[in-house]
Formats: C-alpha cells, structure tokens, sequence
C-alpha cells in the first residue's frame, strides 16, 4: 500500500510538471531554424518585464548576441515602465539601444536621466561616447575630466580621453596621459604600446625598443608584431646586428602572408643600409612573392636597379609597377617624375608629378619638382 501510494503521488506530479513547465519552456527556449537560443518573436515582453533577472538576462542575449536592437528596445522600455521609470540600468540599456539605432539625442536624454537615479561609471562613459558621435569632441573630453575626479580609481576614462586626443592629433596631449596612466598601472598593455609607438615616430626609437620590450615581457605572448616593431627600433638604433635577429623571430611568428611581406621588406632596408644590396633584393623579392601588391617593395627594387646596375629601364619598369598595383605610393610617381625630367620628357615629368603631389600633398620634393616643372611650361 506505501508503494503504490507513493508512485501514485509520483505518477500523478509527473504529468502536472510535464503540463507546467514544458511549454513554457518550449516557447521560451526552443532553437529556431538559424539556431538561436530565444525565439524571441514568440515573446510577451510586457509579461517577460515582471521578471525583472529574467529580463536582463534575456536582453543581455538579445542586445549582444542576437543583435536585435528592435527587440531589445521594446523589452528596455517595457521593463522600464515596469519599474515606473525609476530603474537607471534599463535607463542606460535604452541609451544604448538608441546609440545602435542612430538616436543620439535621445541617449543623451536617457543617460543623463540614468545619472540622475544613480551615478555609474559605464554610464558616463557612454554619454561621452554619445558626445563624440554628435560629433562634440570637447563635452566628450570635458565629461571624461569629470567621470575621471567622480571616478579615480578608474583608469577607462583616462584611456578614453587619450583616445580622443590622439584623433584630434594632440600627440602631447595624448602621451602625457598615458605617461600618467603607466604611473598608476605600470602593466597597461594599451598604455605602453601607445606610448611606445609615439616614442618611435618622435624619434626615439631607443625608448621606443625599451617599451617594446616590457610590453613583450608583461604580455607574456610573443607575437610577430612586437618583435617586428623591436626591429625596426633596432635598426634605427644603428644596431644592425641586433635588428636581423629580431626580424627573423617575427617571421618565424608570422601568421598572415601581409605581416611575412612587411619583415621581408624591413630586412630589405637592413640590406640597404649596411650596403649588402644582394640581401636587400633578395629579401625584396621574398615580400613580393608574399604580397605581389607590396608598392614599396616594386618601389625599393627600382631603386637597387639604379643603386647597383645603372638599370633605368628596369628601374622604371619596377617603379610603373608599383604605380598600378599601389597608386597611394607617392615615392614612385616621383621617382618616374624624376627621371622623365632627366630625359627631357617635361610633360610625362609633369604628370608624374602632380600624381605624385596628389597621392601625399606633404611630399616636398614632388612639390619642388612640380614647381620647377610649372614654370618650364609656362
């Protein structure tokens, strides 16, 4: 009698948890056709909004997985006017709902009322990143300054902020921040790859290899652009003997046929430099078997075939080459300017030249040569 009380009890719970909780679940969770986890058509958000873990849950899967930033507004703002528009997170998933679709004003509505209800970092961060959609990159900055004194155990906004100068092109700006951030976070992989890559281009390539260098050591992964930036720190260190062994390790880490082009034509200018012009074409022609595209490398070998066997007819050849499968390079064009001038061929000069001038306004020689050009056929 206990047993067959007992499976009875079982038996009849059985069909009240299989009736219960199975279509809902079905309803909820069944994979559609494309493989998704939610079927999100088949949701009441209105009746989902109760749920309040339930719900950010799903829009968090909805919002960043699916994409569908529709669906994702209409649970934000379902949810939202569940909690009587008091709740500063469904306030900022709406915001960045609006970001997605374009609504920039309306962010900016709904992150400031967000910060009314609660101060939150991630919020400022968006308002500031909504001001430089509106394209308003000082209140960008200006927001960065103050999320950075509410927030200064923080480093995102002094990351941001740099960010924003480098895109307004104040280097100073930008390398004084990172240099502030290192203070705090000496370990900041974005921090000291910024501040090395600016150390290189100011011409200071020995600091620059010594960033390098740490930045390999903190990261603890070698990759084939670390080593091929160590390189070319090397090499314009003058020490040559160092800059060969550090490019042979990022070809040894190349994982694309691009980066294995651009070591190849880095070991090139090794080539060049220390006069060893059969290492520099080889290694020339190694970046063009990679990438048959490479204008600088088509470029370089015309200048060997001039440097090395007086070629001029190679060398153009090489140098129109690099013209067709590259036009962005200026130093070809030129070059061809350059030596129709030589011949006497003023008016094939002149166009190379004004491609040459087109392609890079700041080259100074182009702009020298077209001058001169300009007043020869006046």
């Amino acid at each position: 009698m206990t047993a067959v009380s007992a499976r009875s009890a079982t038996s009849s719970g059985k069909p009240q948890t299989s009736a219960g909780m199975r279509p809902g679940t079905t309803s909820f969770m069944q994979q559609s056709s494309e493989g998704q986890l939610i079927n999100v058509d088949g949701i009441d958000f209105k009746r989902l909004a109760q749920k309040p873990a339930l719900s950010r849950a799903v829009f968090e899967y909805v919002f960043n997985s699916l994409g569908n930033t529709a669906k994702a507004l209409e649970l934000a703002l379902a949810a939202s006017s569940v909690a009587n528009n008091k709740d500063w997170w469904w306030k900022l998933q709406i915001s960045k709902c609006c970001l997605r679709l374009g609504d920039w004003r309306e962010a900016k509505k709904q992150l400031e009322n967000s910060l009314s209800d609660q101060e939150m970092l991630l919020s400022r961060l968006y308002l500031a990143k909504v001001y430089l959609q509106m394209d308003q990159p000082q209140k960008a900055l200006k927001c960065y300054t103050v999320t950075e004194h509410l927030h200064p155990k923080s480093g995102a906004p002094l990351l941001a902020k740099a960010r924003v100068c480098e895109e307004l092109m104040d280097y100073e700006a930008a390398s004084s921040i990172y240099k502030s951030i290192l203070e705090s976070d000496s370990s900041n992989i974005e921090a000291l790859s910024a501040l090395a890559a600016s150390c290189f281009h100011n011409h200071q390539p020995e600091i620059a290899e010594k960033h390098y260098r740490r930045l390999l050591h903190i990261n603890g992964t070698e990759t084939c652009e670390i080593w091929n930036n160590i390189g070319l720190c090397a090499f314009y260190s003058q020490q040559y003997d160092s800059a060969l062994p550090c490019f042979e390790r990022a070809l040894e880490l190349s994982k694309t046929d691009t980066d294995t082009a651009d070591v190849w034509y880095n070991i090139a200018h090794v080539g060049i430099s220390v006069g060893d012009f059969e290492l520099a074409r080889l290694a020339l022609k190694l970046a063009l078997a990679f990438n048959a595209k490479h204008g600088e490398a088509w470029n370089n070998l015309g200048i060997l075939d001039i440097l090395e066997h007086k070629n001029k007819v190679m060398a153009r050849s090489h140098f129109r080459t690099c013209v067709e499968s590259c036009p962005g390079v200026s130093e070809a064009s030129y070059n061809l300017a350059k030596m129709d001038y030589l011949a006497g061929d003023v008016e094939s000069a002149y166009r190379n030249a004004v491609a040459a001038r087109k392609s890079r306004p700041s080259n100074a020689r182009a702009v020298r040569l077209l001058d001169q050009l300009s007043e020869m056929l006046l």
